[in-house]
């Protein structure tokens, strides 16, 4: 019987043992999920408000160098209506030098290029974009009016320009500045240093694209490649929507993911599941040592249990085992008692029945004496009442042992019992010569 409930308890611990690690592994990966997700939305919102703050803070660099640029060409212009020989080269590197511009294009009022000077190797781009834009040759027909603008290079450097009315005679003055490369990086703030912070291992990767480049990321091998390059990226930019979180696969790995959009920019941020696998694997180790802590302490108050319980059970059979000796004992002294109480009975059931043959004796002998005969009828009577007594005192025994019979004190006549007892044992004497 002990058995089947230790196996019970054992078959039970086992079940108990899955169903708290399949809690544990259902609640982890919700809880772990819901945490990438937080974790992911709050990445993606500082990006963006760093994007934005950086933008807000590029533009307006990018507004002052522009404003500079404007008053330099209108000192430029300026200059034209003092200097009669400004057109020539040599004032025009002189203006360029004042100014600090790398080049000064001027135009009549037909459009046409009447004097030039540049140095290094964008003027072919720059006059290319003049002849391109009509607002910012028709700056000559407004004598307040003045045309901007910033050309992004593909090698990160930046070209500042602006047009201006002459004020010599009809036409445009146009100035530009080239900044190369490493001094537009200094100049300008760029999101890639605030990504540089992430570490892939614990925030995933972050990516920020125009569209189809890639222009920032914590991951130095994505950075200026194509979005159409990535397999990750380019599964999150077809089946994840703006805004929404999402859990992708790509080959055998599978990634918590997130798209968002800006201004002129999107952000990526993906990360693989590693840190759920390490967080199951953790929680479930420790709801497992937890859960044999506690089957061992319920095994501890099981064993206990029944120890104690085997303790009461052997005390119960020792007291069991005593209780049984005892009544052995008092049913031996009782079979001992009724033995030597029915050797004497035996004996005294005899006395009577003598005495009442012996009566009947004496009556045969003496049929004619009336008086004789009725004193042998009386002691007949007389015994065969005392063996009636006997018999019922036997009977009465039986009573006795099973406490159906209360014993009680009464006074007797002594004489009249020692009259009785004479008459029955007074021929037994007789016989023996006693008397």
């Amino acid at each position: 019987m002990r058995d089947k409930a230790d196996k019970r308890l054992w078959t039970l611990s086992i079940v108990g043992c899955v169903i708290v690690v399949l809690t544990v592994l259902f609640v982890s990966v919700k809880i772990e999920t819901n945490n990438t997700k937080n974790r992911i939305h709050s990445t993606m919102e500082y990006i963006k408000d760093q994007y934005s703050m950086y933008n807000s803070f590029n533009e307006a660099v990018e507004a002052r160098s522009l404003v500079r640029m404007v008053e330099k060409v209108q000192q430029t212009a300026r200059n034209f209506k003092t200097d009669k020989q400004a057109l020539e080269k040599e004032y025009l590197k002189q203006y360029a030098r004042e100014q600090r511009l790398t080049g000064i294009i001027v135009l009549n009022d037909k459009n046409k290029q009447i004097a030039q000077y540049h140095t290094g190797p964008r003027f072919k781009k720059v006059l290319g974009y003049v002849m391109e834009k009509e607002t910012l040759r028709d700056v000559k027909n407004y004598p307040q009016k003045s045309y901007m603008a910033r050309i992004e290079l593909k090698n990160g450097g930046y070209i500042d320009l602006a047009s201006y009315g002459r004020k010599d005679a009809k036409g445009t003055v146009i100035g530009y500045q080239y900044v190369k490369t490493e001094y537009a990086k200094n100049n300008n703030l760029t999101i890639q240093n605030v990504l540089a912070g992430y570490k892939r291992e614990n925030d995933g990767t972050i990516v920020i694209t125009n569209g189809n480049d890639i222009i920032a990321s914590n991951d130095e091998k994505l950075i200026d490649t194509k979005v159409q390059e990535d397999s990750i990226i380019n599964e999150i930019r077809q089946s994840v929507k703006v805004g929404q979180f999402a859990i992708i696969r790509n080959g055998i790995k599978q990634y918590f993911t997130s798209l968002d959009k800006g201004r002129n920019y999107y952000i990526y941020v993906y990360a693989e599941d590693r840190n759920l696998v390490k967080t199951l694997t953790s929680n479930i180790g420790i709801a497992v040592i937890l859960y044999g802590i506690f089957v061992a302490i319920l095994m501890m108050i099981k064993a206990r249990s029944n120890q104690q319980y085997e303790r009461i059970q052997k005390q119960r059979e020792e007291e069991y085992k005593k209780e049984l000796e005892k009544s052995a004992k008092e049913a031996k002294k009782a079979n001992i008692a009724k033995t030597e109480f029915l050797q004497r009975m035996s004996h005294d059931i005899r006395t009577p029945i003598n005495g009442i043959r012996g009566m009947v004796e004496v009556g045969d002998y003496y049929k004619s004496d009336i008086e004789k005969q009725s004193e042998c009828r009386k002691k007949i009577w007389e015994a065969s009442g005392f063996l009636l007594e006997l018999i019922n005192e036997v009977l009465d025994m039986g009573k006795l042992e099973s406490e159906e019979v209360i014993l009680e004190r009464r006074s007797f006549n002594f004489f009249q019992l020692f009259q009785e007892i004479r008459t029955v044992i007074e021929k037994q004497a007789r016989e023996r010569g006693i008397i």
